[in-house]
């Protein structure tokens, strides 16, 4: 499926449940509820980056909220899968959606690589 039109069927969804790292930061941006399973690594190193990515996201979230999330998310990044945690975060989707939105509205702050590398490039008097 192209980007653009699977772009437009995230946009439609009230949950999502992505895999590796370009829909993910996709997901971030969205501010649609999400659990991301990373890809497979050995010894589960994914759990490092997933772990990163939660601690980051915390501080927008009540406590209660981010443990639905965290259960999910690690679950779902194990080779133990616990579907009641998945099940759980689907259930409360909608009471998540100010938190996921409040995570992207931060991330959405730093504006775009494209215009933020060409100020740094005019500040630094390269071209």
């Amino acid at each position: 499926m192209p980007q653009s039109q699977w772009d437009k069927m995230m946009k439609q969804c009230s949950a999502l449940i992505i895999r590796g790292e370009e829909s993910m930061s996709r997901a971030c941006l969205s501010g649609i509820p999400f659990i991301w399973q990373a890809y497979p690594q050995t010894e589960e190193y994914q759990l490092v980056k997933v772990g990163a990515l939660l601690e980051r996201m915390k501080p927008h979230f009540t406590a209660e909220a981010f443990d639905i999330v965290e259960k999910a998310w690690m679950e779902i990044n194990k080779h133990d899968k616990n579907s009641q945690a998945i099940q759980d975060f689907l259930n409360a989707r909608s009471t998540l959606v100010p938190y996921f939105q409040s995570f992207a509205k931060s991330l959405q702050k730093n504006g775009d690589l494209c215009t933020n590398l060409m100020t740094f490039i005019n500040k630094i008097a390269i071209i």
